[in-house]
């Protein structure tokens, strides 16, 4: 019985410490302006790894975040939206499904798809 019973918390402490990364890419506005000559490379892909044991979003972006968003899967309504990390890890830890996680620059907004 005791066993189980230490089987079962450890999955439990497994469970919480676990870190997702995901893919982010940059979606900045067009501004209008296209180049004379040659193509429009898309932006180098931004890793991001969601810590869920310390509520932390790590990303190796250059810019301050002032916003973390979630969307729906489609990327048509905004979920929530938060000045911090902390508090959109911890509302993704109470949430399941398919969705976009957003993370909102003063000029760039980065986004990543992600299962919870």
């Amino acid at each position: 019985m005791i066993a189980i019973i230490c089987s079962l918390w450890h999955f439990q402490t497994l469970a919480v410490s676990v870190k997702t990364e995901i893919t982010l890419q940059d979606e900045r506005p067009d501004k209008g302006i296209q180049p004379d000559k040659g193509h429009r490379i898309p932006s180098a892909p931004v890793i991001c790894t969601i810590d869920f044991e310390n509520h932390r979003i790590e990303t190796s972006i250059p810019y301050e975040i002032i916003a973390y968003e979630l969307w729906d899967e489609d990327g048509i309504d905004t979920i929530v939206s938060y000045p911090s990390d902390y508090d959109i890890v911890e509302f993704m830890s109470t949430v399941s499904g398919a969705f976009q996680l957003r993370l909102i620059t003063v000029e760039h907004t980065y986004i990543g798809y992600l299962e919870l």
